[in-house]
């Protein structure tokens, strides 16, 4: 069944305007709730689904590097193709395709025009309290996603008719409508893990609450890293041992938890660089570095460049 973008227009959501200084303002990464629109924190419901069409033909099926703070997206493209950027990674695909946008990840896509498929946008905590899906769907959602799907696979799943569901229910009057588009958008996301990262389903217990605390850990690092919390403070917030972290985190991600502190640091680091045209010292500050010189020995001793070559990787090698 195609996502056909006949009779399937959804209204925008409205926001507030933030209240962040408009000279910092224009010298970050954009910020949307959806594209185009001024931020606003989503609350624990939020689920908004529309056609690629709907918001992407009102931009000439350009959709301008950005980023969403407070909530996840995933591309469904039915038929057509999109290029697309995710942070360093550049990628073109041909429909069916699934892309993974957690938040925090800056994004842009260039869509072949009148690309089929769309986009689903939610809050983190969609699974809150529901412990069977956040077992299905551990790591499902932490990094970025962009992979072609074979047309065979894609006919062994409801993802189709998943997706014409979350699209009418949208449409629906609001009565019950965010508990129906919460069960839809799990299900949804589910089956969509299958087929990006098949599991057996039979985990060990261990494993299982290693991944759980690495996953408590990285939304901890959200929170923290701009403030270059203590591995102690992380460890009490998360009510666990230094040692019991680190194990945890060596066996999910083969890297111990300053590692992971400094490459979210990086990270961040790469798309202020990347991204904005925020001076170097200025880019140091935002990261909570009080030395900007430090901050590119910091930079260079884990990327090998400078934040200046970084920036301007065709410049000449003079602060080498």
């Amino acid at each position: 069944m195609d996502l056909s973008s006949e009779n399937l227009y959804f209204p925008v959501m409205t926001t507030d305007s933030p209240n962040a200084p408009s000279r910092l303002r224009q010298a970050l990464i954009p910020s949307f709730s959806l594209y185009g629109e001024t931020w606003q924190a989503p609350d624990e419901t939020t689920v908004h689904v529309e056609t690629i069409a709907t918001r992407s033909q009102l931009h000439d099926w350009h959709i301008k590097p950005h980023l969403h703070r407070d909530l996840h997206q995933m591309l469904f493209v039915q038929r057509g193709g999109v290029k697309l950027r995710l942070d360093e990674q550049r990628q073109t695909l041909k429909g069916p395709a699934l892309v993974v946008v957690p938040a925090g990840v800056v994004h842009g896509f260039e869509f072949q025009t009148h690309t089929v498929g769309l986009i689903a946008s939610f809050t983190p905590h969609l699974t809150a309290g529901d412990q069977e899906a956040e077992y299905a769907i551990p790591h499902f959602l932490d990094e970025p996603i962009a992979v072609s799907i074979p047309r065979p696979a894609l006919a062994h799943t409801d993802l189709p008719l998943l997706g014409r569901l979350l699209l009418s229910e949208s449409a629906r009057a609001p009565q019950a409508h965010h508990a129906v588009l919460r069960g839809l958008m799990i299900a949804f996301v589910i089956q969509a893990s299958r087929l990006c990262a098949p599991r057996d389903g039979h985990e060990a217990d261990g494993k299982d609450r290693d991944q759980r605390l690495v996953a408590r850990f990285r939304e901890q690092l959200e929170t923290g890293y701009r403030q270059h919390w203590s591995l102690d403070r992380y460890c009490k917030t998360l009510g666990t041992s230094e040692s019991r972290l680190r194990r945890a985190c060596l066996t999910v991600s083969a890297q111990a938890p300053m590692e992971l502190i400094h490459l979210r640091l990086v990270v961040e680091a790469k798309r202020q660089l990347r991204y904005t045209a925020m001076p170097i010292r200025q880019v140091a500050f935002y990261l909570g570095f009080s030395d900007p010189a430090y901050f590119s020995r910091f930079f260079k001793r884990t990327t090998g460049l400078p934040p200046k070559r970084f920036r301007h990787p065709n410049t000449l090698p003079t602060d080498l």
